[in-house]
């Protein structure tokens, strides 16, 4: 059951006295010569990761100062770097009782409440670091996740843009509404990551192009570009730093859902526009010959979206459970340094080692493998969105407090009709996925 926080929230605004200072910095300049200490040492160590360190200097400095409100925080985001949630979210409370106007423990805070699906509370609690700092592009960011994971597109892509203000101003001729495209040739500079010009780049190109864009240029990361190479309506791709050629207006990446007023019911491209990214079909063609002995129910997974273990990576032995439903057979599509772990587990992966996007460039392989297989199972990294932009079956492990494009409380996505989505109804609630997904997966099996 989700508590509803704001009420206590509220109250902190009229048990606090506290005048507020400026920033850390500035209450470091009030505080006795052994808490400034403390604090740089505690920052040092939140640097490092050296997290239990860090939480006994903090409790150390309460215990002679227990009206410093920095110490509370900086407990608090300790604490919340090791997932103690709960705990955070009680040390920035404490901060806050102390110092109302502490506006990085109301972003925090904020923070904590959107990864524990208390969306509501996070928003109250973005406004008001807001409200203290309104310039914080941070701030905006964090504002804007929350208000779309929670489906409010119109305010939500209205921060996205606040969230990255400094670069827009930078911008020539800046695109704001869909009555400045016709006849021009508009350049998207690179942003974002790598899922995220899969996601939003082709789909939103087609609109540009449908509203009159003369040539579109895009500056992607040096592993995309053959990639969307295969996208008809892109009409210059580079990665180069600095680009030379002619244009006449730029928008950003972020900023094309805000211009052309995206929501769940309107968006970019419709079921009939999938696929909007296509493979290399001599690759599908080889790949096929490959994997044609295989008369298996062939699935492709990947675990980790980068090479050390983040929140939304999950471990391969998870998968044991689907290795050993009778007629399946698992394909790994991992890169990076997590494919050590197909050496410690005790079901077969087939591993595609060298072969496996390093002679026709990134994502080549990947995409034409997907296309001869009967379903890829992914965690939320660029595997997905490939899968998604090529049509193919995929199922996505969704984290407990997810990025804000999955929205909440629901198994598909606008984004990609043939996604479907299996959430975590708490934070490592791998086990549980995994068993819905072997559930499901039979289901499948003996209908094909």
């Amino acid at each position: 059951m989700k508590q509803n926080l704001i009420p206590a929230l509220i109250c902190i605004l009229y048990i606090s006295t506290v005048a507020c200072e400026n920033i850390c910095e500035n209450m470091c300049k009030n505080t006795a010569d052994t808490i400034t200490i403390t604090i740089d040492t505690v920052k040092k160590f939140l640097r490092e990761d050296k997290l239990q360190e860090a939480i006994d200097l903090c409790k150390k400095a309460i215990e002679q100062d227990p009206n410093n409100a920095l110490i509370y925080l900086l407990l608090g985001c300790a604490h919340a770097k090791r997932k103690a949630h709960q705990k955070a979210m009680k040390n920035y409370l404490a901060a806050l009782k102390i110092n109302k106007n502490l506006h990085a423990a109301w972003h925090n805070l904020a923070l904590t409440l959107r990864k524990n699906e208390l969306i509501d509370e996070a928003i109250y609690c973005y406004k008001k670091a807001l409200e203290l700092k309104p310039n914080d592009e941070n701030y905006h960011f964090g504002l804007a996740q929350a208000l779309l994971a929670l489906g409010d597109w119109q305010e939500g892509w209205k921060e996205m843009d606040l969230g990255r203000i400094s670069t827009l101003r930078c911008f020539k001729n800046r695109i704001e509404d869909p009555s400045q495209i016709a006849g021009k040739t508009i350049f998207i500079p690179k942003s974002w990551g790598l899922g995220d010009w899969i996601q939003f780049g082709p789909p939103y190109a087609k609109k540009l192009k449908e509203y009159g864009a003369k040539e579109i240029i895009i500056q992607v990361y040096k592993p995309l570009v053959k990639l969307l190479s295969s996208c008809k309506y892109f009409d210059k791709i580079t990665a180069d730093q600095r680009v030379t050629a002619h244009y006449d207006a730029t928008v950003g990446l972020w900023s094309l859902p805000r211009v052309f007023s995206t929501t769940d019911t309107n968006m970019p491209l419709t079921p009939k526009d999938f696929p909007y990214l296509h493979a290399d079909p001599s690759l599908v063609y080889k790949w096929g010959e490959k994997l044609k002995h295989d008369k298996n129910f062939k699935i492709g997974i990947c675990w980790s979206g980068s090479g050390t273990l983040g929140e939304k990576d999950i471990l391969l032995e998870k998968f044991a459970p689907i290795a050993n439903i009778p007629g399946v057979t698992l394909y790994s599509l991992q890169k990076s340094r997590q494919c050590e772990q197909l050496q410690h587990v005790n079901f077969k992966v087939v591993d595609f080692g060298k072969e496996l996007d390093e002679n026709h460039g990134s994502f080549m392989d990947t995409a034409a493998i997907m296309k001869n297989l009967d379903l890829v199972i992914t965690v939320d990294t660029s595997v997905a969105h490939l899968a998604g932009a090529l049509n193919v079956p995929v199922w996505v492990f969704i984290i407990f407090g997810p990025d804000w494009r999955w929205l909440l409380d629901r198994e598909d996505t606008p984004w990609y009709p043939s996604m479907r989505l299996f959430r975590a109804k708490k934070h490592n609630d791998w086990d549980n996925i995994i068993n819905n997904m072997k559930t499901e997966l039979k289901k499948v099996i003996n209908n094909s």
